[in-house]
C-alpha cells in the first residue's frame, strides 16, 4: 500500500487526477485531492475473480474516488472476471473499473463467456505515454519510470510497424502472436468501415481473427457457422459452443452450399479432414494464399465476406 506524502505530493494529486479524469466520465482536479491511498492485489470481494492489480482510493474533502484498474499483457481479458469485478465494486459514479491492455492486449477482444457483454473503459500503451511527463514527475525513481516508458515507446513502435514485410522487422522484438495480434487488429479497424465484424482473440494455440458478423445458425441445431483466420488461414469453422453437439456432423449438409458460394467468388476451396469435434474446420479458403501484403488480405477478408452474406442460408 501506498499514501500520498514526501516530497511529491503535488505530482502525485497531479497524476492521480489525470488517472481519474482517463478513466472516468467525470473531472476532478488535483487540487480537490486531499489524500490518495495506492493498493497492489487489492481484494474487491472474497473469492474467485476478487483481486484487482492496482486500486486507487481517493480522498477529495469529504467525497472521495475509486480506481481499479485491472492489467492485461499480452493474455486474453475475460469477461467473467471483469463482470465479476465490476459487479464488486458497485455502480456509483465515484467508483470507476478500468482495463489496462499492453501488449497483445491491446488488439484482444474481451473474452465472452455467454453472458452480456463487460462495458468497460480500456487503456492502451498509447494512453500511458500520454501520461508520460506526469508519471516520471511523481515517480520515487524517475530513472525507473523513464525505463518503462521507453520499453512503452519500443512497444508502441512494434504496433505501428506491424503491417512492415517481416524481412524488414528483424531485431524489432516481434514474437509471431504479438505481430499477429496487432495485424489483425489493424486489419478489423479497416474491415468496420464496411460494416462487417471482425475480432482478435488471443488462443492459447494461437492468434485467430474472428469474423463475428459472419455466425450463421445451423437450422435445428445449436451449431454456429463463421468465417475465420487461424494459422494465418482463412477457415469457415463450425462451433457447437453451447450443448455437446457434433458440430462437423450438423454443419456437414451445408458444406456444398458453403463451397459452391465461394467457388463462384472465385475462391479456391479445400475440405478439411472429417474429424469430430466441438470445435472444427469445415474448408479452407485460398490455403495457399498469404496475410502479406495487407491490402491483398484485406480485399480477400472483404470479398469472402461479400460471398457469405450472398450465400442461399436455409431458413
Amino acid at each position: 500500500m501506498t499514501v500520498l506524502n514526501g516530497s511529491k505530493q503535488q505530482e502525485a494529486r497531479c497524476l492521480a487526477a489525470a488517472l481519474w479524469n482517463l478513466g472516468s466520465g467525470s473531472k476532478i482536479q488535483a487540487e480537490q485531492i486531499t489524500k490518495i491511498v495506492a493498493t497492489r492485489e487489492h481484494p474487491l470481494k472474497q473469492g474467485e475473480h476478487s483481486r484487482v492489480d492496482l486500486f486507487v482510493a481517493l480522498d477529495l474533502g469529504g467525497d472521495s474516488r475509486q480506481l481499479a484498474v485491472e492489467v492485461k499483457v499480452d493474455g486474453p481479458p475475460s469477461n467473467r472476471q471483469l463482470a465479476s469485478m465490476a459487479e464488486a465494486l458497485g455502480n456509483d459514479r465515484r467508483s470507476e473499473l478500468v482495463l489496462l491492455t499492453l501488449g497483445a492486449a491491446q488488439a484482444s477482444r474481451i473474452e465472452p463467456d455467454g453472458n452480456a457483454p463487460t462495458a468497460i473503459k480500456r487503456w492502451t500503451v498509447a494512453d500511458m505515454l500520454g501520461l508520460g511527463e506526469l508519471v516520471t514527475a511523481a515517480s520515487p525513481v524517475p530513472t525507473e519510470a523513464q525505463a518503462w516508458l521507453a520499453e512503452l515507446e519500443r512497444e508502441e513502435l512494434r504496433r505501428k510497424r506491424a503491417w512492415t514485410d517481416e524481412a524488414a522487422l528483424q531485431g524489432c522484438g516481434f514474437r509471431e502472436r504479438l505481430m499477429l495480434a496487432y495485424r489483425y487488429g489493424e486489419a478489423a479497424k479497416v474491415l468496420q468501415v464496411s460494416n462487417a465484424c471482425w475480432e482478435v482473440s488471443l488462443q492459447r494455440h494461437g492468434v485467430v481473427l474472428h469474423g463475428k458478423s459472419s455466425h450463421r445458425e445451423v437450422p435445428g441445431t445449436n451449431v454456429t457457422l463463421y468465417l475465420e483466420v487461424a494459422d494465418r488461414t482463412l477457415r469457415v469453422k463450425a462451433g457447437a459452443w453451447y450443448d455437446d453437439s457434433d458440430a462437423r456432423a450438423a454443419a456437414e449438409p451445408l458444406r456444398p452450399l458453403i463451397t459452391h458460394a465461394l467457388v463462384a467468388r472465385g475462391f479456391s476451396v479445400k475440405a478439411s479432414k472429417k474429424s469430430p469435434g466441438s470445435s472444427v474446420t469445415l474448408l479452407s479458403i485460398d490455403p495457399e494464399a498469404t496475410d502479406w501484403p495487407p491490402e491483398a488480405f484485406i480485399d480477400r477478408l472483404q470479398r469472402v465476406h461479400a460471398a457469405w452474406e450472398e450465400a442461399p442460408w436455409p431458413s
